[in-house]
């Protein structure tokens, strides 16, 4: 009896009432970020000469004297924006309101102190460290995106934020980015340190 024939019997010994069980769809990476780019309009352009980025961080580094915890700060807030919006978690967010990654920015019961408000605050610490101007523009910026993105629950507003956050740490305040051995999924995703967006002030975009 062949393996199909056999499989029928068994459904049929099992009565009317049994059901299949569904059938899992297995999205591969590729897809995902397939449709992230989709999303958030993946555009990257030609980031600026690095002479004129060494010289525009020198700028930034001579007029504060609390650089190190500035530049920590950054890196940490990055981090943070950059897994709480990686592509699974944008897609589910840009299609469900209700989606839980949406309690990233929205908070919940178990997750205090990890939401917009507090990703505004520590913005707000590193502001009080920096006397640059267009620097501050910048992290203004990103927090008025990151307070309407999450009382819209519009996700590509915050898509925003983070893009100016990933200017600022990859090319300007830790600039320039080493990239560890076996860290090559890294270096090579739709968000990593090769993309460039030119969403700051600070930047002078060519």
């Amino acid at each position: 009896m062949s393996g199909f024939f056999a499989y029928r019997l068994t459904l049929q010994s099992m009565g009317a009432g049994y059901v299949e069980p569904e059938k899992k769809t297995v999205v591969s990476n590729r897809n995902i970020n397939t449709e992230f780019k989709k999303i958030i309009e993946y555009n990257p352009v030609a980031p600026p000469e690095h002479i004129y980025l060494k010289k525009l961080q020198h700028e930034i580094f001579y007029t504060t004297p609390q650089i190190r915890a500035v530049r920590s700060s950054i890196s940490i807030l990055h981090q943070e924006l950059d897994y709480k919006l990686r592509p699974e978690a944008v897609l589910a967010m840009k299609a469900n309101k209700n989606a839980e990654y949406w309690q990233g920015f929205t908070g919940s019961p178990t997750q205090v102190g990890n939401d917009t408000a507090a990703m505004i605050t520590r913005i707000e610490n590193i502001i009080m460290k920096l006397k640059y101007k267009p620097l501050l523009t910048d992290l203004k910026k990103t927090q008025s995106l990151l307070m309407e993105g999450t009382e819209k629950q519009d996700v590509l507003l915050l898509w925003q934020a983070h893009k100016i956050i990933h200017d600022l740490d990859y090319f300007l305040i830790n600039y320039p980015v080493t990239i560890k051995t076996g860290e090559g999924a890294l270096q090579n995703s739709p968000n990593g340190p090769k993309q460039y967006w030119g969403a700051t002030t600070t930047i002078a975009t060519n």
